[in-house]
């Protein structure tokens, strides 16, 4: 499913969300307060982050 649908890792911590990337290393994502996304139909990583009020979004494409 990863393969069709934007996936990527955040952290909640103090009830914020904060975007970690597409990656992350093997001791961070062991972490309680991070989880893996996986966004279905129609979702864009951009407009996730808009609905929840993420202030750490993924990076813009330069342009």
């Amino acid at each position: 499913m990863a393969h069709h649908h934007e996936t990527g890792y955040v952290d909640l911590r103090e009830k914020r969300l904060r975007y970690l990337g597409r990656e992350v290393a093997p001791a961070l994502r062991d972490e309680l307060g991070v989880r893996r996304l996986l966004l279905g139909r129609g979702w864009t990583l951009e407009g996730f982050c808009a609905a929840v009020r993420m202030t750490d979004g993924p990076p813009r494409p330069a342009g």
